[in-house]
């Protein structure tokens, strides 16, 4: 609710202005006689004459011409004209449009309906009063006669006002209009919606004024924080240097910005009344002010916990410093007992336990003054002291390293020697002692770096010796491998070379089938290819020599062997890849050739079938264009299936087409067999039903005018049919039910005007029977004030 003044002016506004809108949507002419000719449908005399006569006789009549309704509907029209004219209950309204060709009767007479009910033939209300309409002056109307129409009209009503014997039942005239009743409920309802707009309003100010409230509650609060911050901040400033002061300095100046800022926002939630909040830009003025004072809430508690945290320093730095020094000194005393107990100098060890006392000491001359940059240094200390405890620990457990490298040495020379003499491998082009000997020089080294207590260079000595000798029982296992795999791999293409010479003779086989039986077009290219990789075989078994030759016992050329085995397999996977492809190939033209020869035994069959059928059933249609073109593919499929090589695209793109056209021939004439047959059987039951219903109704209905429209269409059916346009004549033979249909309804209405004229004799019978008694009477209690209203169109 952005403008709560304005969207409740607005809508009062609009509210008013609705009863008055719907007063006026249609234009109802004043009252000026019996006789109003707005559309000038009737002549001078016409009108003299209506005026005369519609003020004679029980009722007393007004009419009323228009050139149009304009979309209103008749009955709500007379109803409004009836009610503004405010007419009595002897009193009925004729409404006449020209445009419309529309005549509507309205009046409030009860007695007066139930005349008219009384004579319609089973009709009531407005069903009632359109007959009586429709019976006195439509036939007038659609002849141009209006001023007789009318007159009809008149003259046929008073006739039943009288039979009433009571015209006036008492009802007095509707003594407010339709608009007036409107008028006072849009009223209403604008009285309630301003209420529910009132109460809105009301709420809107009471949120806007408990926002302003919270406001002039919290920035004074927050402004006394910021204050409390503030001289926190100037103590700890008149009494620090270095980063502390620089901080406390910076911290200072933005508190003091943020109190001025703190101060216009008080004044300005001050100015703030209901007057206000009324006011578009108050809203979002308001919310700006929130998000502000939100994020100097945050600026304000993050400056707070600054404090705190030097104050914290002030208190926790004597003992952090403490607690380093005192892990200084133990490290000292165990530096100290490792020189005595192994007389080793440990020189950079000592160094860097003088360099963490000196930064101690002057962490603790900048404990008062300085305490950030203290905290600094002690945080820097303490992971030098970190590092010290863990280089002072590792001395021992580097010399033990030491000690124990001898055994790990003559380990890895037993595991070598193992797997030569295991494999009887003879070292030519490996050196795994010598990484041995690496390995014993690093580990010396590592030694004189642990003596001086250079603990990082020392670690680097001992893993690279550590890997040393790793390394050299590797480079032996992986010769050993080598030589295991090489000769694995030897016998395999020994083994494959000795099948390529049957695998040839089988495939060549193969290609003199396919020579016979398919276009060299699917299958050449993939035989050139295999002959190919074939030639290679020979090329390999001289490298094949080789490499039996480098792996000899006397040789031990293992790796040079690997790179030359592996180039081998290389070419016999390419050669087996091509064999395969050929044959591959072969086997997938063998399946497209059976596949053709099932689509043209299946095209075959669906085409006889559909032939047979055609026979069977005697349909009638133009088939004669399909059985040819089917004809011409069964000849075409048959002379490419007895002419070899084969072209296998053409052989399956005819044999499709033929099974998928032989297969929508055959569809198409059980289709059509299906619908002779329906439509056979369909017109048989008419012609059954008609012969039934003639001789039901012949005794009172002329029959021979159905008959010729029945033989007509049965005609046209039979003709269709012999055409083969059964989907047509299916259509036409639903006219014969048409045709049932129309004798049946002719036979109801025959039935049912006899029964009226019966009803009406025997209505007559009865009012002569009272007619001649000497009393009578009306009743004129009926309280229903709806209006009557009815009419008909020309």
């Amino acid at each position: 609710m952005k403008h709560p003044l304005r969207l409740f002016l607005s809508f009062m506004i609009l509210l008013i202005s609705m009863p008055a809108m719907t007063s006026y949507a249609l234009h109802i002419p004043d009252k000026d006689g019996h006789v109003l000719d707005t559309a000038s449908m009737l002549s001078s005399t016409a009108r003299s004459s209506l005026e005369h006569e519609a003020a004679q006789g029980p009722l007393a009549f007004y009419i009323v011409t228009l050139n149009s309704l304009n979309g209103d509907s008749p009955s709500q029209a007379a109803t409004a004209i009836y009610q503004q004219w405010k007419l009595g209950s002897d009193e009925v309204l004729i409404l006449i449009s020209k445009q419309d060709q529309r005549i509507e009767m309205n009046f409030n007479n009860p007695a007066l309906q139930e005349q008219m009910d009384a004579e319609a033939s089973r009709a009531s209300g407005s069903a009632a009063l359109k007959q009586f309409v429709d019976t006195h002056f439509i036939p007038y109307a659609k002849k141009g006669d209006f001023a007789k129409a009318v007159s009809e009209l008149m003259s046929a009503s008073n006739t039943l006002a009288a039979n009433s014997g009571n015209t006036n039942n008492g009802l007095t005239p509707i003594g407010q209009s339709h608009g007036q009743q409107s008028s006072s409920s849009w009223l209403w309802i604008a009285l309630v919606i301003a209420i529910v707009l009132l109460v809105l309003i009301i709420l809107y100010l009471v949120r806007m004024m408990q926002t302003v409230k919270r406001l002039q509650t919290d920035i004074p609060n927050l402004m006394v924080q910021t204050n409390h911050a503030l001289e926190s901040i100037r103590t700890i400033r008149d009494l620090s240097q270095g980063a502390t002061l620089q901080q406390a300095t910076e911290a200072g100046a933005q508190s003091e910005k943020s109190i001025i800022r703190l101060h216009e926002m008080k004044q300005y939630a001050a100015s703030i009344g209901w007057q206000q909040c009324l006011q578009p830009r108050t809203r979002s003025e308001l919310k700006r002010l929130n998000t502000e004072l939100q994020a100097m809430t945050t600026q304000t508690q993050q400056l707070t916990a600054q404090i705190e945290h030097i104050h914290q320093l002030d208190l926790n730095l004597k003992r952090t410093i403490a607690d380093a020094v005192q892990r200084v000194e133990h490290i000292s005393t165990s530096i100290q007992a490792d020189q005595a107990s192994r007389s080793w100098p440990l020189e950079d060890l000592l160094r860097r336990q003088e360099s963490i006392s000196a930064e101690l000491l002057s962490s603790k001359q900048l404990e008062v003054f300085d305490p950030i940059q203290s905290e600094q240094r002690v945080i820097h200390v303490n992971e030098e002291i970190q590092r010290l405890e863990q280089d002072q620990q590792s001395v021992s457990r580097y010399a033990e390293q030491y000690q124990r490298f001898p055994e790990q040495m003559n380990h890895s020379r037993n595991s070598i020697s193992q797997i030569t003499q295991e494999h009887r491998l003879k070292l030519v082009r490996i050196d795994p002692y010598g990484k041995i000997e690496e390995a014993q020089q690093s580990n010396e080294q590592m030694l004189d770096r642990l003596k001086h207590g250079d603990i990082p260079a020392t670690a680097q000595h001992a893993e690279r010796a550590s890997q040393l000798l790793a390394e050299a029982v590797q480079i032996t296992q992986r010769l050993a491998d080598l030589k295991l795999k090489n000769a694995r791999d030897i016998q395999s293409i020994v083994t494959k070379l000795s099948q390529y010479a049957a695998q040839d003779r089988e495939l060549s086989v193969l290609t003199a089938r396919a020579q016979t039986q398919y276009r060299g077009k699917h299958w050449e290219q993939a035989w050139r290819q295999y002959r190919e990789e074939l030639q290679a075989v020979d090329a390999v078994q001289s490298s094949l020599s080789r490499v039996t030759q480098w792996c000899d016992e006397d040789v031990q050329e293992y790796e040079q062997a690997r790179s030359e085995l592996d180039h081998i397999l290389t070419i016999l996977q390419k050669l087996d890849q091509a064999a395969e492809h050929y044959s591959d190939l072969i086997r997938k033209l063998d399946n497209k050739l059976e596949e053709a020869k099932q689509m043209q035994a299946s095209a075959e069959d669906s085409f006889a079938q559909g032939l047979h059928t055609i026979s069977r059933h005697r349909i009638y249609s133009n088939w004669q264009q399909q059985e040819k073109s089917l004809a011409a593919m069964q000849s075409s499929i048959r002379q490419l299936l007895a002419q070899q090589p084969y072209d296998m695209d053409l052989l399956t793109e005819t044999g499709t087409r033929f099974m998928n056209e032989a297969n929508q021939f055959l569809s198409a004439i059980e289709r059509a067999a299906i619908q002779k047959q329906n439509v056979e059987q369909e017109l048989a039951r008419m012609e059954q039903q008609y012969h039934s219903s003639s001789a039901r109704y012949g005794s009172r209905l002329n029959v021979h005018q159905y008959g010729s429209q029945f033989s007509s269409i049965s005609t046209d059916v039979d003709r269709l049919m012999h055409n083969g346009a059964y989907d047509e004549a299916a259509r036409k033979a639903a006219a014969l039910a048409g045709i049932l249909t129309a004798m049946e309804q002719a036979y109801e209405s025959i039935i049912r005007q006899e029964r009226q004229q019966e009803e009406a004799a025997s209505r007559q019978a009865a009012n002569r029977n009272t007619s001649s008694n000497s009393s009578g009477g009306s009743s004129w209690g009926n309280n229903n004030n709806s209006n009557s209203s009815g009419g008909s169109s020309w």
